[in-house]
C-alpha cells in the first residue's frame, strides 16, 4: 500500500478536530476516577473511545476529503487500511485506560477491585465488538449509520432475551453452562473474547475496503 505512512500522518492529526472537547471529557473522566466515581468514570471513556475511532471514517463525509481522496496518489485500501491502523491504535489506549481507572488506587474497597477489573475489561471487549460492527456502516453511510447501530443493539437485545427466556430449556441450556465455565476461568474468557473482537475487526476491514473501493466520492 503506497503512502501509508503519510495517510497514517494525515489521519492522526484528523483526530485533532475532536478539538479541546475530547481532552475535557478525558480530563473530567479521571477527575472522577481520583474523586472515587468508577462508575461515572467508565462510560464517559468507552464514550470518548468510540467517538474517537470512529473520526477518520466520518471525516471522509466532508466533501473536502473526497476531493482530495480522489486527487491524491493514494488507493482507496490505503485510506481504509490507514483509518483502520488509527482506530486500532485508539481502541488499544482506550483499554489501556480502562484497566487503568479499573485499579485499586489504594482504596480496593472503593468499587471492589475485581468487579471494577471486570466491568472494565467487558466494556472493552463490547465497545471493541461494536466498533468492528459499526464501522462498515459508517463507511457506506456517514453520519447515518448510527440508526443501524441502534437496530443491532436493540436485535442482539433480543435475541439474548429470548435464548435466555428459560435456562433450563434444552436449546439454550448450553448458554448458561458456557457462561458458567466462563465465568470460573476469566483468563480465558478475556482471551476467547480479545480474539473475537480481532476477528471481527478483520472482517471488517475486508468489508469496509470493499465498500469504500466501490463507493462513489
Amino acid at each position: 500500500m503506497r503512502n501509508l505512512r503519510a495517510m497514517l500522518g494525515f489521519d492522526v492529526r484528523n483526530l485533532a478536530g475532536l478539538g479541546w472537547g475530547a481532552l475535557a471529557l478525558l480530563g473530567l473522566a479521571i477527575v472522577l476516577r481520583i474523586a472515587g466515581s468508577f462508575q461515572t468514570a467508565l462510560p464517559m471513556l468507552t464514550t470518548l473511545g468510540f467517538i474517537t475511532v470512529l473520526q477518520p471514517f466520518t471525516a471522509d463525509a466532508l466533501p473536502g476529503l473526497r476531493r482530495l481522496y480522489v486527487a491524491a496518489p493514494v488507493s482507496r485500501r490505503t485510506v481504509i487500511a490507514s483509518h483502520y491502523l488509527t482506530g486500532a491504535a485508539v481502541y488499544v489506549v482506550t483499554v489501556a485506560l480502562l484497566v487503568v481507572i479499573a485499579l485499586p488506587w489504594g482504596d480496593p474497597a472503593l468499587v471492589g477491585a475485581d468487579e471494577a477489573m471486570a466491568a472494565a475489561v467487558g466494556a472493552a471487549l463490547i465497545v471493541g465488538s461494536l466498533l468492528a460492527s459499526q464501522i462498515p456502516f459508517t463507511v457506506r453511510f456517514g453520519s447515518r449509520a448510527g440508526i443501524f447501530l441502534l437496530l443491532f443493539l436493540g436485535g442482539v437485545g433480543a435475541l439474548i432475551g429470548w435464548f435466555t427466556m428459560d435456562a433450563h430449556d434444552e436449546r439454550t441450556s448450553w448458554i448458561v453452562t458456557t457462561a458458567t465455565w466462563l465465568s470460573a476461568h476469566p483468563g480465558l474468557a478475556v482471551l476467547a473474547g480479545a480474539a473475537v473482537v480481532v476477528a471481527q475487526w478483520l472482517v471488517s476491514f475486508v468489508v469496509s475496503a470493499a465498500i469504500f473501493e466501490r463507493k462513489e466520492l
